[in-house]
């Protein structure tokens, strides 16, 4: 099993306070505990809350199981946690309506998820299968937290459903702990009963769910307490085979044949069958959620045939799919069915990698398309999602197959580090694949490793190789580094004209830099006839564009009139465009025309 490790915590909100938790995890056991620190009130200030979910998130670690046995389990942690906390009494805690699980799954993504809770059994809750994606920057954390209270006030009017005094009427209501334990020994009755009957009608069980490997296929019956419904997923065998491979978790596929249907990082099923509630133990009366002499009427006998009745309905239901569909290579359900992780491992499966990859971008255009998004974090300090390593795995599969487009694209993925770890050797080993085939891009992209060495010994001579290849095919980029290499004669000799000839070409392409590299060669009369005009054009095209040294170039003209009409206002505007992105010449200009102004009027 992975073991890894998110910073989290915990907010739940009622109708007078928030509680802020922070959130300990045991990750080889599945287990993670959420210590109550801080109660704050409702209204309590912005500043004030994010103190507190601060200290709560420093204060999340990762136990590991030897510190976890060591300590003696939850109820000792607890004790020690709460301590380093300096909580005082969790007596003050009331049953919350709704709560939040924040999750840092980067340095700056923040994870939400929504939980409802509910009377009944101590702590009942379910998720409310609504998730939101936040950004954190540290500099100005204020748009973070109006962001977060925004989600936990519009989810709390969504899903709370009684106000704490109704909660806390409720848990004195006569008979209430008599409840509870009926409750507790009808789940225990349903387990073993559940496990016995699936044996008779050959499914395995574990923990809350029941599964059978027929014909290619691994079915799933989830049923997580006796108070709710019991649901039949589906997916071929392969799914969780190929997704491990793509996710870099191939042990996954040595662990109990129940972790793909429990499993943290197991692809969800598809649903294709759902009972109701298979337990009549609710009661309708406000303030309470189920009624004891219905959850005492249940002999062993009467949950033996619950149960034999559903199994013989998800057998039949086994037995019509596998008529339907023989052949699990085939089996492609709908899109808004399943997961977009599995409906991507499906056409990765059948081979069609273009597919994947067009749904990718389609996904990552629409922000919060992917729901549980299962990220990892790498020791390049980037997390990465499901969807980075099914493209990597698609660009590894296409690249190694000749696809050019495959092989520049894996390359600056190894250089960027956007769906792979950065490596610079094989984002060299790509591009090199890629330029020796004629790409354009790759060709400029390899002679830039040359020029910076990054992942090759540098060498001018033979990253101007690889640039002349690229600009001649017309590569903006390439032509400007090139006629850089001329202007300096790094890797080529020093040609003043070569170096105008190459600027132009990519300035007539709308690249800003060589633009401005060209206007500074019609100014100075370099490797080009002077032409003053001509230089305050170029500048112009580039500082249009944004760049600060053509704005700044430009100002000059304006202030001195040379190549334009003098017009010193323009040349204030475009000092202050410059300054804006921190030129430092830019400010000095500014400063100078105000001490000017300052002395003319004194």
């Amino acid at each position: 099993m992975e073991k890894e490790f998110f910073k989290a915590i915990g907010l739940y909100i009622d109708s007078q306070y928030i509680k802020v938790y922070t959130k300990y995890w045991v990750y080889e056991r599945g287990r993670c505990s959420t210590v109550p620190a801080f109660v704050l009130r409702r209204d309590c200030s912005d500043e004030d809350l994010l103190k507190h979910i601060k200290i709560c998130f420093e204060n999340s670690k990762y136990i590991s199981e030897k510190e976890y046995d060591n300590l003696g389990g939850w109820d000792v942690l607890w004790d020690i946690l709460k301590n380093a906390l300096k909580k005082k009494s969790l007596k003050n805690f009331y049953q919350t309506s709704v709560g939040f699980c924040l999750v840092w799954t980067g340095e700056t993504e923040v994870h939400v998820e929504v939980w409802k809770y509910y009377v009944g059994k101590a702590a009942s809750q379910t998720t409310a299968d609504e998730t939101f994606d936040l950004e954190y920057d540290e500099a100005s954390p204020a748009k973070f937290v109006v962001r977060l209270r925004q989600i936990m006030e519009e989810m709390y009017e969504k899903y709370h459903v009684k106000s704490n005094d109704e909660i806390r009427q409720a848990k004195k209501k006569p008979g209430i702990r008599e409840i509870n334990k009926a409750i507790d020994e009808l789940n225990k009755k349903d387990t073993s009963i559940r496990k016995n009957v699936a044996k008779k009608f050959g499914w395995k069980q574990s923990s809350f769910i029941n599964w059978k490997v027929e014909d290619g296929y691994y079915f799933y019956l989830e049923h997580l307490n006796c108070y709710g419904e019991a649901t039949l997923y589906v997916k071929p065998l392969y799914i969780d085979d190929l997704w491990w491979d793509v996710f870099e978790m191939s042990s996954n596929k040595k662990e109990p044949m129940s972790l793909r249907g429990n499993g943290a990082f197991a692809l969800d099923g598809v649903r294709i069958m759902e009972t109701p509630d298979l337990f009549d133990i609710r009661t309708n009366e406000r303030g309470a959620e189920y009624e004891l002499e219905k959850i005492q009427k249940y002999s062993n006998e009467d949950i033996e045939k619950i149960w034999d009745n559903v199994f013989r309905q998800f057998d039949d239901e086994v037995k019509r799919f596998l008529k339907e569909n023989p052949d699990p290579d085939s089996y492609f359900p709908e899109e808004e069915k399943c997961h977009e992780y599995y409906m991507l491992i499906t056409y990765l499966h059948a081979g069609d990698r273009q597919k994947v990859l067009d749904k990718i971008a389609e996904f990552r255009a629409t922000p919060g398309r992917i729901r549980s998004p299962m990220k990892r974090s790498f020791d390049d300090g980037k997390t990465r999602d499901g969807l980075d390593f099914i493209e990597a795995w698609c660009l590894r599969e296409l690249a190694e197959q000749g696809d050019v487009t495959a092989q520049y694209k894996l390359g600056a993925a190894y250089e960027d580090g956007s769906c792979v770890p950065i490596d610079n050797e094989k984002a060299v080993f790509w591009y090199r694949k890629a330029a020796e085939q004629g790409n354009s891009s790759a060709q400029y992209s390899l002679g830039r490793m040359f020029d910076y060495g990054c992942g090759v010994p540098e060498d001018k001579q033979e990253a101007a190789i690889w640039y002349r290849k690229a600009a001649e095919q017309g590569d903006g980029d390439a032509q400007n580094d090139l006629g850089v290499m001329y202007l300096t004669g790094e890797g080529v000799p020093e040609d003043k004209t070569q170096a105008a000839f190459w600027f132009r070409k990519a300035a007539e392409q709308g690249l800003a830099t060589a633009q401005n590299n060209l206007g500074v060669r019609y100014l100075n009369g370099d490797g080009i006839p002077e032409n003053k005009a001509q230089a305050a054009f170029w500048f112009r095209k580039a500082a249009e564009q944004g760049l600060a040294a053509a704005q700044f170039n430009l100002g000059v003209r304006c202030f001195k009139g040379e190549g334009v009409p003098e017009d010193k206002s323009e040349a204030v505007s475009w000092f202050q465009k410059a300054a804006e992105q921190g030129l430092e010449e830019a400010q000095i200009n500014l400063d100078l025309i105000l001490q000017d102004k300052q002395e003319t009027q004194a």
